[in-house]
């Protein structure tokens, strides 16, 4: 027998299970190492004018599984905004430079008091130049005209977005990248002497600031606070996600539902802290102590006595009424985000959107759920039967465009780029753009 014939027959499913064990065992040592160092690194910073070490630890301790989970670097792409964890733009801007097909993004602020600030410029310009002549006052007329059409610009750009009027930082962002299509390795090797010809922009824009002013509207306390910061952020993050869906989506969910964990662990743990503190005696009132097991600690019973003085007699316990216990109502802990996936509102608002976009009206509606084995009533639908009613509408259409595509050698994310300007279509709305653009291109040639 050989020595490695030898080591199989040793190695029985128990060995095996221990050493599966062993070694969940060290990843687990592993991975909560990790966790400590981030801890140590967020009790020494600083986010604004809050300290790291202002924090509890246990707060500490979920902002570092916030950076675990979702990769960030706590001293750059952290921000603490409001009392909770936000990913700021270096964030976004850092993981857009791994994407392959990433060149560069650009942002401009068009909000309306950027553009009121380029007006001011252009009237102290035309203050300046009624004591100069000639070629001086043809330069600063030149200057005049060039802020009085990115003025013009950022109120057309503003209106184009639909931003909020009372917002005070408006922000658009464009990523451009390459096509699907673009040759990488190529381009890479610096042969290809016009790359431009290979790469799209994709915009977006997003705005922050004035909530307050704007009646009947939900708060943004961060946004209110830090609008220039926040308006960049979302906007960079909006427009990554259009630009990379395949990626930036998804991760964007992985983000949102480690939000979701570290809002529902700040909500136990100022549970618990409420808890403490209704147990603790109320200054002034009588004081008990418990010592059942380990270190003394304050409590705070309704049946509390005071401490008996020499010469007094403490009234006997047992001549008291029972006290009626205070119950501490607890909050209920958060199902996990699994289980809060479907949104039974949100998915009616994209059944009715799907419908309106296929041309179902309301008055056809019933007879086309019954044509499809639909329950009447939607308050009887699931996700599945959502999920059915979606399919129904989009597939066929679906199909029809990725026909046309393989039929014209066309690429579906290149197509989708230059006509939606997002690298993916997403709702039937987006699906029939392009079909509509591919059986025009198509009556319009010799196929």
């Amino acid at each position: 027998m050989t020595e490695e014939s030898k080591a199989l027959t040793a190695s029985t499913p128990e060995d095996r299970a221990v050493a599966e064990v062993r070694k969940r065992g060290a990843a687990e040592v592993a991975h909560r190492r990790e966790i400590k160092e981030l801890d140590k690194i967020i009790h020494g910073m600083s986010f604004g004018t809050v300290e790291g070490s202002s924090f509890s630890p246990q707060t500490r301790w979920q902002i570092a599984k916030y950076c675990e989970i979702t990769g960030a670097e706590p001293m750059t792409q952290v921000d603490i905004l409001g009392g909770k964890p936000y990913l700021n733009a270096a964030y976004w801007a850092d993981n857009l430079i791994n994407q392959e097909r990433f060149h560069h993004y650009e942002q401009r602020e068009i909000g309306a008091p950027a553009e009121e600030a380029l007006r001011a410029r252009v009237a102290e310009l035309e203050e300046i130049t009624g004591d100069l002549e000639g070629q001086e006052k043809a330069k600063i007329r030149l200057r005049m005209f060039d802020l009085m059409e990115e003025a013009d610009l950022m109120a057309h750009d503003r209106a184009f977005w639909q931003a909020r009027s009372t917002a005070t930082s408006v922000v658009e962002t464009t990523i451009w990248r390459f096509i699907n299509q673009a040759p990488m390795d190529t381009i890479r090797a610096g042969k290809v002497t016009d790359i431009n010809q290979y790469k799209v922009p994709v915009k977006e824009c997003n705005w922050a600031g004035g909530m307050a002013d704007e009646p009947g509207s939900k708060k943004d306390p961060v946004g209110d606070a830090n609008p220039g910061t926040s308006a960049r952020t979302r906007s960079l993050r909006r427009c990554a996600t259009k630009a990379f869906s395949a990626w930036m989506g998804p991760y964007r969910e992985r983000i949102e539902e480690a939000e979701k964990a570290i809002e529902a662990e700040f909500e136990i743990i100022t549970t618990e802290m409420e808890e403490v503190r209704d147990s603790l005696p109320e200054p002034g009132g009588p004081q008990a102590v418990s010592s059942a097991q380990g270190e003394p600690e304050a409590v705070n019973p309704d049946d509390a006595q005071e401490l008996p003085f020499e010469g007094v007699e403490a009234e006997p316990v047992e001549n008291q009424p029972e006290p009626e216990k205070k119950k501490v109502e607890k909050k209920k802990k958060p199902l996990p985000p699994d289980d809060q996936s479907f949104d039974r509102n949100d998915a009616r608002k994209a059944l009715f959107a799907t419908l309106r976009d296929a041309g179902v009206s309301e008055p056809n509606r019933k007879a086309w759920q019954k044509l499809h084995d639909l329950p009447e009533s939607t308050s009887e639908w699931g996700k599945d039967e959502y999920g059915k009613a979606i399919a129904a509408l989009m597939d066929p259409v679906i199909e029809r465009v990725t026909g046309l595509c393989g039929a014209a050698d066309l690429d579906l994310g290149d197509l989708s780029l230059k006509i939606l300007n997002k690298d993916a279509p997403q709702y039937l709305k987006d699906w029939n753009t392009l079909d509509a653009h591919l059986q025009a291109e198509m009556a319009g040639s010799d196929l």
